[in-house]
């Protein structure tokens, strides 16, 4: 007997309605449909037959057929316009479903990191110091790698003086932001380690950011286009 899903296009389609859109697939009209709750090439036909209506009633001649053909015009405008948003909207909904690996978040936290020694170099008379923000990026790094971080190393990529870095180390111990932890090879040693809810509120913060910056390229690309 047949399978009488065989023929369902549902079921050739290996990603699910309710399964979130994975970074870098292409797009399909059946994906923007289960996205936007409308057939875009539905709205692609009307607005080609739309267009056709126009030039048959050009070639007619008489004014009830321009008068339909402007009509005709404004409609294909339209629904050339609905066609775009939707577009847009799939493209943005899309990229808030997709889930962002966390060691994707990380290399985002990196390159953070990296890109706020690039200021130092290409804008050497701006002083934009955060360090804070700094110790925080290279300890979630370090967690991800499982590395040990000393109070030397941290403050070196706080990259302020060592008396103003331990000063925001001690009060980022108190806020419970970042733990000591004792060495277990020299009792008289500590490491510090970002706390595993400031570790979750990076990650969260680094896929928001990743997610915004796919819908601003998206929106970049579509104007480009």
């Amino acid at each position: 007997m047949a399978d009488p899903q065989h023929n369902d296009p549902q079921h050739d389609d290996p990603q699910r309605p309710g399964d979130p859109q994975r970074p870098g697939d292409h797009q399909r009209p059946g994906d923007l449909h289960r996205i936007t709750g409308f057939d875009l090439t539905a709205l692609q036909r009307l607005a080609g037959q739309a267009v056709a209506g126009r030039a048959v009633a050009a070639l007619a001649g008489t004014d009830q057929a321009v008068t339909i053909a402007r009509q005709v015009a404004d409609m294909a405008q339209g629904l050339a316009a609905l066609a775009d948003r939707l577009v847009g909207q799939g493209a943005a909904a899309a990229a808030d479903a997709a889930e962002i690996a966390e060691g994707d978040c990380v290399a985002f936290l990196e390159s953070q990191f990296r890109i706020r020694r690039l200021r130092a170099r290409h804008l050497p008379a701006l002083s934009l110091g955060e360090p804070a923000w700094d110790i925080l990026l290279d300890l979630a790094v370090a967690n991800y790698w499982r590395r040990e971080t000393s109070v030397t190393s941290l403050c070196i990529a706080a990259d302020v003086p060592s008396t103003t870095a331990l000063r925001w180390i001690n009060s980022m111990t108190r806020e419970g932001l970042i733990v000591r932890r004792p060495c277990q090879r020299d009792g008289r040693r500590s490491f510090l380690a970002i706390a595993p809810d400031s570790f979750t509120a990076m990650l969260a913060m680094a896929a928001d950011s990743l997610r915004t910056e796919q819908r601003v390229r998206a929106r970049y690309q579509r104007g480009a286009a």
